[in-house]
């Protein structure tokens, strides 16, 4: 009743003039009081405002623990290589992504440390659209908006500021969901990040995602329950910025983002890349090692 009233109230007091109210396409003359239609689309807003506090916390935790539960009794999602995730650390977390369950389940298997994980989400598709779906994105979710519309320099100075703060960030380097679940190229984004702050990647592959929800549809195949995340330990930064060293900065990135792709490959494979065996690019295999998480599950 009282966030009812203030709103009430802070629209009824709203300025005219230059302001939301008084703009030249205002069905109202200057110094006139708004229309109802106007004045209700402010009172909407006010109340938007004033209720946001109170029911953001506890919408954000309905909907963690409706995600939670879906893994864990709806679908059927096991896990491997928790083992491996950098607790005392922030990290750039990496998968491979074919559908719109990828970021819940990554976030499910991260377990506590995915709490908190950034996904960073184009903008055009989550942040633009309707009022209800830009309010739900940006107020009940942890996405991160990047400008991937604007050229590749924007989107990496939005990560690295992120990053740079502290949070873990996850980051799907193909780019767009896959069409036929294969994985595909990745772009440089998550290498130039990695070498420009220093920040280890956390590879992660998923299976499954792919039957249980393509692209292109809006309901999940209950028919295809078995999803599998797999972790792998993380590519230090410094072990990338040794590997690369030698090349020009152009020739760094891509390398590097060869490297990650390949610790993805390796995962997929029930293997895992280990770069403290590798001494030089050309000896690459050398740390494409077995996986004790993969094989303990199995």
């Amino acid at each position: 009743e009282n966030l009812v009233r203030d709103a009430a109230g802070r629209a009824a007091n709203a300025p005219l003039g230059n302001g939301p109210l008084g703009n030249a396409d205002d069905d109202h003359a200057p110094g006139e009081r708004p229309t109802l239609p106007r004045a209700a689309r402010v009172f909407e807003r006010e109340l938007v405002e004033l209720a946001l506090p109170i029911v953001k916390p506890g919408g954000r935790a309905a909907i963690s623990f409706v995600q939670r539960e879906m893994f864990r009794s709806l679908f059927h999602a096991s896990v491997t290589g928790r083992a491996f995730i950098p607790h005392n650390r922030n990290a750039i977390v990496v998968a491979n992504h074919t559908s719109h369950l990828d970021t819940g389940l990554v976030k499910f298997a991260l377990g506590k440390f995915g709490e908190e994980l950034r996904p960073l989400a184009a903008k055009d598709y989550f942040f633009e659209g309707s009022r209800a779906k830009v309010a739900f994105f940006e107020h009940f979710t942890n996405l991160v908006p990047i400008d991937r519309e604007t050229g590749s320099g924007l989107a990496f100075e939005q990560a690295r500021a992120l990053v740079e703060r502290g949070h873990t960030a996850l980051i799907f380097p193909e780019g767009t969901r896959r069409e036929d679940g294969t994985l595909g190229a990745f772009k440089p984004l998550v290498a130039r990040l990695a070498l420009a702050t220093g920040v280890d990647v956390l590879p992660v592959w998923m299976k499954g995602n792919y039957d249980a929800l393509p692209r292109g549809t809006l309901l999940p195949n209950l028919k295809a329950r078995e999803l599998e995340a797999h972790i792998g330990p993380p590519l230090p930064a410094i072990e990338l910025r040794r590997l690369v060293a030698h090349l020009a900065p152009v020739q760094q990135a891509r390398t590097a983002t060869d490297l990650i792709r390949r610790a993805v490959v390796a995962l997929s494979q029930g293997r895992m890349l280990d770069l403290s065996r590798v001494r030089s690019l050309e000896e690459l295999d050398r740390g494409v090692v077995d996986n004790p998480a993969s094989a303990a599950a199995g």
